[in-house]
């Protein structure tokens, strides 16, 4: 029997092992809800955090992805492999020496903080000639990937014990982990890939208030799972708000944009800030940001 519908999101740890989709599939099915979405892919072998939207709330997916990720990753120097990572078919080894110094490492980190440019790793969902890269890495085709600006807000050395780097990143969307390993050990000259990874805070979660599939699962009967569910707009509290009265409301759902910045002072209500929007009876009703292109404040997600 399907339940009714809810709008929010769950914080789900999700195992290694399992695709981003199988933990969709697992939350489909536990709670009888239909309309789920993930707000950030995580690669089978890696674990954490994923954010999954219901209802409504599935389309807080873009804004959940740009909010910056955290990550606990071990690098195994010495080890290339074609996913970059600990699960794909190894390249090449090389037997470190302990020629590799924990101050040149250090050294190396810094070119990879701030604005920078990453090229993105064969086996990733991105699309060539409308086909997935990792579906031509499986049939053997190497094609040119260009660099992408990603954004890295810092890196930290937590240890290094040969050929082991353990690293906590905090960085933007469409940066690959499984890229920093390969490019880092590429710089080392000695190869390098991904041997663990854990997401430890996305889409404004933190792994510590996460829960498994498997307690979501003990609490399916009665809908207890129900008190686990994070409202929609949990994630972005930070965004100033904006309160519109029952016409602006109207106008806002007939339109999509709205008219109360008109009359407001513009040193409050500023054109670089994104604002959450609410009825007088404070529901959440969706973001609001100001379009250049239209030079108006348009609706950028709705929520009714």
């Amino acid at each position: 029997m399907q339940t009714n519908v809810v709008d929010g999101i769950l914080n789900i740890y999700k195992p290694s092992g399992l695709t981003t989709m199988d933990v969709v599939r697992n939350v489909k099915r536990i709670t009888n809800q239909r309309k789920v979405g993930h707000a950030g892919t995580l690669d089978p072998f890696a674990s954490g955090v994923v954010p999954i939207c219901l209802g409504r709330a599935t389309k807080m997916n873009e804004l959940l992805h740009d909010i910056p990720k955290e990550y606990h990753a071990i690098i195994h120097f010495g080890v290339e492999t074609d996913t970059y990572d600990c699960s794909g078919k190894i390249l090449r080894e090389i037997d470190l020496n302990d020629n590799l110094k924990e101050s040149d490492i250090r050294e190396s980190i810094n070119s990879f903080k701030g604005n920078i440019e990453q090229v993105p790793p064969m086996f990733s969902a991105l699309k060539f000639n409308g086909k997935r890269l990792y579906d031509l890495a499986r049939a053997g085709v190497q094609v040119d990937r260009s660099p992408r600006p990603v954004t890295v807000y810092s890196i930290e050395i937590i240890d290094w014990g040969s050929p082991y780097l353990t690293l906590d990143v905090k960085c933007g969307r469409g940066f690959y982990m499984r890229s920093l390993a390969y490019d880092l050990g590429s710089m080392m000259h000695c190869g390098g890939s991904l041997k663990s990874l854990v997401r430890i805070n996305g889409g404004g979660f933190s792994i510590e208030n996460s829960i498994t599939l498997e307690v979501l699962s003990e609490h399916s009967k009665d809908n207890l799972w129900l008190k686990f569910l994070n409202k929609t707009d949990s994630t972005i509290m930070h965004f100033p708000i904006i309160y519109l009265n029952p016409n602006e409301e109207e106008y806002l759902k007939n339109t999509g944009s709205i008219t109360v910045f008109d009359n407001l002072n513009s040193d409050v209500y500023s054109i670089e800030n994104t604002y959450r929007l609410y009825s007088g009876s404070e529901s959440f009703l969706g973001v609001t940001s100001f379009s250049q292109k239209h030079k108006k404040w348009v609706l950028s997600r709705a929520f009714w």
